[in-house]
């Protein structure tokens, strides 16, 4: 439960970083927001791989200006949480 809370408020705090061309500033505030929220350096990387390859930049920038999650998202969230923990452990 705690990681599946940490990687929720980790993308939220990606997506409310914005999606800027910055892309490397916005990576370093994921992988430091996921960290905080009580994840390994490991299973951040690995969700945000995840994320990379499941959202386009521009669905990024739409969550980002509506506040709504892409559709799925709670699956995504599950799904990575999982896949990233068999990686990581």
């Amino acid at each position: 439960m705690k990681t599946s809370m940490a990687l929720a408020l980790s993308l939220s705090l990606l997506v409310v970083a914005g999606c800027s061309d910055g892309n490397s500033k916005l990576k370093g505030q994921f992988l430091a927001g996921c960290v905080d929220s009580g994840s390994s350096e490991s299973y951040c990387a690995c969700a945000l791989e995840k994320l990379e390859v499941q959202y386009s930049p521009d669905e990024l920038s739409k969550w980002n200006n509506t506040g709504v999650p892409p559709k799925g998202f709670a699956g995504f969230v599950n799904a990575t949480k999982e896949v990233c923990l068999l990686q990581t452990n």
